[in-house]
């Protein structure tokens, strides 16, 4: 079995593992413990090929650290409409993988109504390079994507559904 039908098989076992503790979660308490950003991002629809990459790039303990972390998730929408071959050049480069997703992450828990402040200004990734903050009307923009979703609440941050994969300006 190669890496990454291993990686698949894992994710998904996680995925399984997690969907059956959340179905008892929901069934046994009245007030669920609220999950770290993997956690919650398994418990949303939508992020298959994040949680993929996540896995693949090794950063599940990352994500699942402390923080606090605000997590511009890209969609698998916003993965499928990579150029064709991008994906899968990401997978076979754990390392690139991991930086790309670091740049979708920054240090803080800040909602889309806190981001609104950050409007014209940029904000230094875990990756390092800036990503660049405006507001158009109401909606907040990540270098000029927007959000399909937000304010997802984390133990440890915030995700903020993106419509695109962001990239770093050369």
């Amino acid at each position: 079995m190669g890496k990454r039908s291993l990686l698949v098989v894992l994710l998904l076992f996680v995925i399984a593992f997690s969907m059956v503790t959340f179905a008892e979660d929901a069934a046994g308490c009245a007030a669920c413990e609220v999950r770290d950003l993997v956690g919650t991002a398994l418990t949303q629809q939508g992020f298959y090929r994040l949680l993929e990459a996540v896995v693949a790039a090794e950063l599940v303990e990352t994500l699942e650290a402390e923080g606090p972390f605000t997590l511009f998730a890209p969609s698998d929408e916003a993965f499928a409409a990579l150029p064709e071959g991008q994906w899968e050049a990401l997978l076979a480069d754990p390392e690139a993988l991991a930086q790309l997703l670091l740049y979708h992450v920054i240090p803080g828990r800040l909602s889309a109504a806190d981001l609104v402040v950050w409007d014209g200004q940029s904000i230094a990734s875990l990756a390092g390079p800036s990503l660049a903050i405006t507001v158009d009307v109401t909606e907040v923009m990540v270098n000029g994507s927007g959000m399909t979703a937000t304010d997802i609440l984390a133990s440890n941050g915030y995700i903020h559904v993106m419509d695109s994969v962001l990239f770093p300006s050369e």
